[in-house]
């Protein structure tokens, strides 16, 4: 049985194979909107579910609605990307996120009696659904421990803010201790989705071209284990990836996943020398290095997402600092959305000074000057040392930051 599930597959992503290399479906399907319908009885009436097109780290809304008698339909058109998320809008977990891959014409069929994602059952039309479902089925019994590790911290969370004292403090280190819990079993995750995409792709020591979806859980499981490094798949996986095609190995999930598996030995920090080896793109395709904004000018660099809320609230005064400074400052907003919807955030975002990519997403350039949440903000000396890094931002806090160097913004 195992043997004829596996063959299965393996047809399933032959077709998939097949279907990327079309680019698109017959034309008979071309216009027609993808359906994702289901039937979930295990969850209240009015239960709310959001339907969200993936681009890099970015999540873009195509369709919400909310179940009668536990039936749900949403549709949209795949032309943004096949890679979709289905939400439960009124649960927090990860455990309530369902990956699709769609393309227009396709019909996903959803059941089952849970809340949880990792006990539904999913049909599709589109093959590389199906490769989904087999990632998704090596690691249900590990995201059972985790939705319940998620309970765990919500009730801990709650009475922590009911808490003072001592009592809060030892709450605080329960969670935290949960928290690393919770960490340790996504990389179990990754190490079980990890050794189903070796089966499929691995033969005869060669890589076959990936499926976007093996891209997508390459990227995902190569971040869960990198931090966890008593898993022995790592270097399994440092090997897989040093078997890929170096062609394919430039898509963006596939960049962010060998700086994941491969991580920069050199992290700066303020008083250090600036990190300067990344290779930078601006909006017109041109390669650039930071040092190439570097002469006799100071540098205040902007690491964002699209994302991210204060981020994109910092513009008006990352706008203002590149035009009042502009003879002795270079604002450069760096960015970790995929290619495309960098691009389509700059303009929308009226960014009129330098915008730049790695096209690495958050690793890259950002694991090697350390940042961890965005915004984040490295001040850059015209010599080339880093004066001052800090995060997040509040109205007037990035000039307040700038102004022990500039004293017009004291």
């Amino acid at each position: 049985m195992k043997k004829l599930r596996r063959i299965r597959l393996r047809m399933a992503i032959a077709l998939a194979a097949l279907w990327m290399g079309m680019g698109v479906l017959p034309s008979a399907n071309a216009q027609r909107p993808f359906v994702v319908q289901g039937e979930l009885t295990g969850l209240p009436d009015g239960t709310g579910f959001l339907l969200m097109s993936l681009q890099g780290n970015y999540g873009l809304m195509v369709d919400g609605t909310s179940s009668r008698k536990g039936r749900f339909r949403l549709q949209g058109m795949a032309s943004e990307g096949c890679m979709f998320k289905l939400q439960l809008t009124n649960e927090v977990s990860t455990m309530h996120f369902l990956d699709l891959w769609v393309q227009d014409g396709d019909t996903v069929t959803i059941r089952g009696n849970s809340k949880y994602s990792f006990d539904w059952v999913v049909t599709s039309t589109n093959p590389i659904q199906q490769e989904q479902t087999a990632y998704n089925d090596a690691a249900k019994k590990v995201y059972r421990e985790i939705a319940r590790q998620d309970t765990l911290i919500w009730k801990l969370t709650v009475r922590q803010h009911m808490a003072s004292g001592s009592q809060a403090q030892r709450l605080k280190d329960s969670i935290a201790i949960a928290n690393r819990s919770r960490d340790s079993l996504y990389a179990q995750v990754g190490a079980r989705q990890f050794a189903v995409l070796k089966q499929l792709y691995l033969e005869d020591g060669k890589v076959k071209r990936l499926s976007p979806c093996a891209e997508y859980l390459l990227n995902r499981v190569s971040g869960y284990v990198s931090r966890r490094h008593e898993y022995s798949c790592l270097d399994e996986m440092r090997a897989f990836y040093k078997l890929i095609p170096e062609e394919q190995k430039q898509s963006f999930d596939l960049r962010v996943a060998g700086a994941n598996l491969f991580p920069p030995q050199t992290v700066v920090k303020e008083n250090d020398f600036m990190y300067d080896e990344s290779l930078l793109y601006d909006l017109q395709g041109n390669q650039h290095r930071l040092s190439d904004y570097n002469k006799g000018k100071y540098l205040l660099l902007d690491f964002w997402g699209s994302g991210c809320g204060p981020c994109l609230a910092a513009f008006p005064e990352l706008k203002a600092i590149s035009e009042e400074l502009a003879d002795s400052l270079v604002v450069i907003s760096i960015s970790s959305d995929n290619e495309k919807r960098w691009k389509e955030s700059s303009k929308e975002n009226g960014i009129t000074w330098v915008s730049l990519s790695d096209k690495c997403g958050n690793a890259g350039i950002f694991a090697h000057y350390g940042v961890n949440a965005i915004p984040f903000y490295v001040i850059i000396s015209p010599e080339g040392k880093i004066v001052k890094t800090f995060t997040g931002y509040s109205e007037g806090r990035i000039k307040q930051k700038l102004s022990s160097i500039f004293p017009q913004y004291k």
